[in-house]
């Protein structure tokens, strides 16, 4: 609220003058001018001499200055460095300039373009170490893509005077700047393009003696790469000069002692150092490559400076945004993808040539006390020929496909990529859906090329469970004769349409049957080595062809004896005497199967080599992991046991765990429980909840789940048909909805165990909760519980 002239009372003027108020900051409150305010002020005796005598050293030192120094400001500095440096506006130390014989810039066409400025310099340099080039004249040019135009504006406008035009280019994709032709870029290209040296070389002194934080800075914005999974930052730079990288690398450990190490073309330093790094980085940084910066390096204020509307979908903006940024994204994000087509992996004929011969070209993995580090190199190549792995499904899920068109699930899976990814798009999309596990998963062909490579005796390889070409690819990238088996038909043309790529480009011989394994008599003792990965029972289900083996034998039972065991028998009689069987089983997920196996191979004589540990990484745990067991036709080399499956010993932290298990079983007497229970449950149906009153042995039933991982496991394990598990998944929701139904209400898993009295509710725990089996349709299990029109379809998903 303003007030009026006549409020302003001479005590009010001497305090606000005191205050430090200037006139003009007066007048704005009182409905006055600066002059007015000045008026009073003088009459009452009110001086500013303070601001007069400052304004009045300035003025002295523009007129006392040296001519040649003052022509040098002038002409370098913009108007508010030369106001900063001398303390006064444009107002007053322009007319002494020109008073002093300066003319102004434009009409100065000899001293247009001014030595450059320290800023412009630290720019110049800091963009030729990366994406910055000096063409022969001495033009200056930079190229970005076009999501990066604020970030190349702003190096525009740091260029002035001698910036020129931004122009279009790759494509109308990206965006190139040029400046003038000055010969003061003459000077810089002359040390960065030195003869005999491709690109552009390091000058270590010329660099040292312009040397300016903001150098490093501009470097990593244009060529600087931070890996968010494995928290590691590079610094690129293809100088192809290994010793100018190394020297500059030990200048910069002495100017900053960060620890820096040097790649073939890359610098890195310690982790410890990041925060004042990215403190240096952030001085310079535009809002459009802030997704360059660690999410830990991020503030929300740095975030609301990002226009999410022009910039790209970055999964850092979202952990670190705001409510309202989050729910811009998860929508932008949803919409981008909804309603349009499955995005099947994709690769040009040319990229799909260059991954296959530098697949073929990569030096084997390596095996360190039974475990077997590998990558997914090739998993691309196979995914771009396969692209029906996507029509396949998990055991209680539909496939990815059909859940693609699913508006409830794509609403989950934004909000997972979003948390969890490094970027966005359709790569990432797709791997989300392998680690929420819906999507089926390939085999490593690197693993393949492994064992492959490991147990070759006579060149010629079995693999009786195909699959989606990665033991294929691990196979010819060694040369060798490749014949697999799969009864998908799909599957079958697809490994045809790959074979013939694989064998055009980096050789090997391969055959393909349209058929399963297990009704296979066609070859005896011709292969050195038979391996693959079996399916899990009904874990998977790859298509609906009526050969497939969940289709020909659907109950467990009978699945092993009439499939699997059938499988290991052909395959025994198909390797040559001295061949190698060996199957890749994961403990986690199919116990009873390892069993059988072993089983199997004792039966028919294979003798056991070794097993090798294959881990994996999982957005839930790093505990897991898959064993490929080794089996060989005759005596082996060093007899060995048949391994004990009950104790295998991923990691440390599974170490601990299965101690305490073991301790926890030594104090019940486990012997004969097996046999005990098959002659029991096999006369009279015994279920799991009639076992509770028994108690064989004193053995109660968490302890045989402990013991065995599940009660359908020990079932199995025994030998019998899980149609002895009275309450099927099924029946459990089942039992659920009728209590809902009585309470007239949706209940929570401890509503329901209050109505219940703790009765039935783990058995919805067992299935629901995180990590089990059915965890996905948990939120869908609530909604059916609550709209009984939903219920059909829910109950579908279940077993």
């Amino acid at each position: 609220m303003k007030l009026s002239k006549d409020q302003l009372t001479d005590e009010a003027l001497t305090a606000l003058c005191c205050a430090g108020k200037s006139d003009r900051d007066i007048g704005r409150l009182y409905g006055m001018t600066g002059e007015g305010v000045a008026y009073r002020r003088k009459k009452i005796g009110i001086k500013r001499s303070d601001k007069q005598t400052k304004l009045k050293r300035a003025v002295d030192v523009l007129w006392n200055i040296p001519t040649k120094d003052l022509e040098s400001d002038y002409y370098s500095m913009t108007v508010s460095e030369f106001s900063k440096k001398y303390g006064v506006s444009k107002t007053v130390w322009l007319p002494i300039v020109r008073k002093r014989g300066l003319v102004s810039k434009s009409e100065n066409n000899s001293k247009y373009y001014p030595e450059f400025t320290p800023s412009q310099k630290s720019l110049i340099i800091g963009s030729l170490l990366g994406d910055g080039g000096i063409e022969e004249g001495g033009r200056y040019f930079e190229s970005h893509s076009k999501k990066q135009e604020q970030y190349l504006l702003y190096k525009k406008k740091v260029l002035e005077p001698y910036s020129s035009h931004v122009y279009p280019c790759d494509n109308n994709t990206g965006l190139r700047f040029y400046t003038v032709f000055h010969q003061n870029f003459i000077k810089y290209r002359e040390v960065f393009y030195q003869d005999g040296l491709p690109g552009k070389a390091i000058p270590l002194e010329f660099i040292r003696d312009n040397w300016d934080d903001r150098i490093i800075a501009y470097w990593f914005l244009d060529d600087g790469y931070f890996d968010d999974e494995n928290r590691v930052l590079y610094i690129y730079n293809f100088c192809r000069d290994n010793e100018q990288l190394r020297k500059f690398s030990v200048f910069l450990e002495e100017k900053f002692g960060w620890g820096f190490k040097t790649g073939s073309t890359n610098l890195t330093f310690s982790k410890k150092y990041y925060k004042e790094f990215f403190e240096i980085v952030l001085r310079v940084a535009t809002p459009d490559v802030l997704y360059k910066i660690p999410e830990d390096f991020l503030s929300l204020e740095d975030v609301k400076r990002v226009d999410i509307q022009k910039t790209p979908t970055h999964p850092k903006f979202y952990r670190v945004g705001s409510d309202e940024t989050r729910r811009y994204m998860e929508l932008e994000l949803f919409n981008r993808y909804w309603g349009k087509p499955f995005p099947y992996p994709s690769l040009s004929d040319d990229r799909k040539k260059y991954l296959a011969i530098n697949f073929a070209r990569r030096p084997q993995e390596k095996e360190v006390d039974g475990v077997l580090t590998h990558n997914t190199s090739g998993m691309a190549l196979c995914e771009s020929f396969f692209p029906n792995i996507y029509k396949a499904r998990r055991k209680g899920y539909r496939p990815p496909v059909d859940l693609w068109r699913d508006r409830v699930f794509m609403e989950k899976l934004v909000k997972n990529r979003l948390k969890y990814a490094d970027r966005i798009n359709d790569s990432a999309m797709r791997k989300g859906m392998k680690l929420m596990r819906i999507a089926v998963s390939n085999f490593k062909p690197t693993v393949a090329r492994y064992l492959y490579g490991k147990y070759n005796v006579n060149g010629r390889v079995l693999d009786y469970s195909a699959g989606y070409g990665s033991r294929m690819l691990g196979a010819m990238s060694l040369g060798l004769d490749y014949v697999c088996y799969d009864p998908c038909i799909e599957t079958s043309k697809n490994l045809n349409v790959f074979g013939k790529f694989l064998k055009d480009n980096i050789g090997g011989e391969y055959t393909v049957r349209c058929q399963g394994f297990e009704r296979s008599v066609e070859y005896k003792e011709y292969f050195g080595v038979a391996f693959s990965c079996p399916p899990y029972f009904d874990y998977e289900e790859y298509s609906n062809d009526p050969e497939q083996s969940i289709k020909a034998h659907p109950n467990y039972v009978d699945w092993v004896e009439n499939y699997w065991k059938r499988t290991v028998y052909n395959c025994s009689e198909a390797i040559i005497e001295g061949g190698f069987f060996a199957v890749c089983l994961s403990p986690q997920q199919c116990l009873p199967l390892i069993h059988s196996t072993i089983e199997a191979c004792r039966e028919i004589g294979l003798n056991f080599v070794e097993e090798i540990r294959v881990p994996f990484k999982h957005i839930y745990s790093d505990d897991k992991y898959e064993v490929i067991y080794v089996f060989v036709k005759g005596e082996p080399l060093e007899a060995k046991p048949f391994p004990d499956i009950n104790i295998r010993i991923p990691s440390e932290k599974a170490k601990k765990k299965e101690k305490k298990r073991r301790r926890f079983l030594k104090s019940y007497d486990l012997q004969g429980v097996e046999e005990a229970f098959r002659s029991l449950a096999s006369s009279s149906g015994i279920s799991r909840e009639t076992y509770k009153n028994l108690g064989i042995n004193g053995v109660p039933v968490h302890v045989i789940e402990r013991k065995f991982g599940s009660w359908n496991k020990f079932i199995r394990a025994c030998g019998l048909d899980p149609q002895y598990e009275v309450q099927t998944s099924v029946q459990v929701v089942l039992d659920y909805f009728e209590a809902c139904d009585k309470e007239g209400r949706s209940l929570s898993f401890y509503d329901y165990g209050k109505c219940t009295a703790g009765k039935y509710r783990d058995r919805l725990k067992r299935r629901f909760n995180a990590g089990r089996k059915y965890h996905a349709l948990r939120d869908d299990l609530f909604k059916a519980a609550a709209d009984p029109s939903l219920r059909g379809a829910f109950l579908d998903l279940l077993e």
